[in-house]
């Protein structure tokens, strides 16, 4: 299955905005904000894993490419090498994010 070039875009937007939402350093003020970003990034990464089920790889690998570009890109984005509120150190907690997401498509 393939999918037609405007939801493809839009499913694009819609990584690239979740993906930069995860990584604003102002989720590692409180555990349970940090607990929800682990979350949603667990099931993006399994949501993008399972798209190669069902649609054409070219799409998923476009889906996909999108999802890394913005994970490890630093650009344009409140990601601050800082401390939170909480005591956690805020690009620690990022590299835990990129590195789960490296575990959990190995794992397919």
């Amino acid at each position: 299955v393939s999918l037609d070039e405007q939801l493809l875009a839009h499913l694009e937007q819609l990584i690239a905005i979740i993906t930069d939402a995860l990584l604003d350093t102002r989720n590692f003020n409180s555990w349970e904000t940090r607990q929800n970003c682990v979350d949603v990034n667990n099931s993006l990464v399994c949501f993008l894993r399972d798209m190669f089920a069902f649609l054409d790889p070219s799409c998923v690998y476009r889906l996909t490419m999108v999802y890394w570009s913005r994970l490890v890109a630093r650009d344009g984005r409140q990601w601050q090498d800082r401390d939170s509120t909480i005591g956690l150190r805020c690009s620690w907690e990022i590299t835990k994010l990129q590195m789960n997401a490296i575990s959990a498509f190995v794992r397919f």
